[in-house]
């Protein structure tokens, strides 16, 4: 268990306020005087120039990067152009970053938030240089006499090994914790910060819905959606369960069930994935229920195909059972032991659910002819051995 003792929650508080003021830098008064060194060589800049932001100094992306050792190709910097982001990989290390965004990603955990947001100027994205160069394990420094940048590797640190970053909770979350007590962190009891588990269990069932009314829905990356997820991933996942009560007790507000959807699924592991595989069969919204279906399925994990047929016997709304069946049968592929644990689903449905499977079955068949091919042999197979089922199948979704 983590002991959180009363000064350290306000340290993390504090943490979030002074990495905004750290993550930038100070820099002098006109951009042209801006300069960037890495071990001792200056970086030329290629790709734009550095300018000011906020009495901040803002420098191209692609030329920090190279000049800090990454490989200049789209498998090493991968820009996103739908979501406006940018993933860095560097040896073990993956950068993520948004453009508008301050929330800047280190191998999946926050790793500070930016002094001004990264900017998308002229097609190239520009950001302060500590976030970038300290994330790739850089010692950072600024000499304000020359107006220069510099980033040099620590003499005893490992190249691609940077060192640990205190943990940071994102003053929002703080914030909705804090409210459950109507005091500042500051002012919570010994007691009630002792450890982060008796904390958060003190009202898991309220901080779950402060935690889901504020996720956004109009901007799924942005950053309250990622320090919540990135909150819930290191110190909460105890609380998936009162995440899913409270979409359950919301029944009625279909806003409320899609923003925990999103949420589960912006969670990694097996215990966010059953959660949301457990509210398919459980919730009492049906809207929920197909969109649930629809994130299962569109996971691509593999456990999407049991998780989708499981629910085939005990959904009641047809177009929700639709969805999940053309999920579950894009999850098979044309893979015959998968098929076999639809069929078998199939085989114990009731007549207007066995009409509606084939529909969709004809329906997401008729544009993929390995698909096609897979069902055919195998109802055809089950239909000589004299399976009823598979002959009616074989006809009712015209594969003969």
């Amino acid at each position: 268990m983590i002991r959180m003792s009363k000064k350290w929650v306000r340290s993390l508080v504090l943490a979030a306020s002074i990495g905004v003021a750290s993550a930038g830098l100070s820099v002098p008064a006109h951009a042209a005087d801006l300069q960037m060194q890495v071990n001792g060589t200056a970086v030329a800049f290629e790709y734009g120039k550095p300018y000011l932001e906020s009495g901040r100094s803002l420098f191209p992306l692609r030329d920090l990067l190279v000049a800090l050792g990454v490989e200049n190709d789209d498998k090493h910097i991968v820009w996103d152009g739908d979501k406006q982001s940018v993933t860095v990989i560097k040896g073990e290390i993956r950068i993520e970053l948004a453009v508008g965004q301050k929330a800047f990603y280190r191998n999946g955990q926050l790793f500070t938030v930016l002094d001004v947001p990264a900017a998308n100027v002229d097609g190239r994205v520009y950001l302060p240089a500590r976030a970038v160069a300290e994330a790739l394990g850089y010692e950072v420094g600024f000499d304000a006499d020359t107006g220069t940048v510099t980033a040099a590797k620590p003499s005893s640190g490992e190249p691609d090994k940077p060192a640990q970053q205190p943990v940071v909770l994102s003053l929002s979350v703080e914030e909705a914790i804090a409210s459950l007590y109507g005091s500042s962190v500051e002012e919570l009891s010994a007691e009630q910060t002792e450890t982060v588990n008796g904390l958060l269990a003190m009202d898991r069932a309220v901080l779950a819905g402060k935690l889901v009314d504020m996720y956004d829905m109009t901007f799924e990356y942005g950053q309250t959606n990622m320090e919540i997820v990135n909150f819930v991933k290191q110190f909460w996942s105890a609380g998936l369960q009162a995440i899913a009560d409270y979409s359950i007790g919301q029944a009625s507000s279909d806003q409320a069930g899609y923003k925990v959807n999103k949420l589960l699924a912006a969670l990694p592991g097996e215990a966010s994935f059953s959660t949301l595989a457990d509210l398919l069969l459980k919730h009492p919204n049906a809207a929920v229920r197909y969109n649930i279906a629809y994130i299962i399925s569109a996971s691509k994990a593999e456990a999407a195909l049991p998780a989708l047929a499981d629910s085939f016997a005990t959904e009641k709304d047809a177009q929700v059972l639709g969805n999940i069946m053309a999920g579950a049968l894009q999850a098979a592929g044309a893979d015959s032991a998968k098929i076999a644990v639809i069929f078998e689903k199939y085989v114990s449905l009731g007549d207007a659910s066995k009409d509606n499977f084939s529909g969709v079955l004809q329906s997401v068949l008729s544009d993929d002819a390995d698909k096609k091919a897979a069902w055919r042999k195998f109802l055809g197979d089950k239909a000589e051995s004299g399976n009823t089922d598979a002959a009616d199948l074989l006809k009712t979704a015209n594969l003969k």
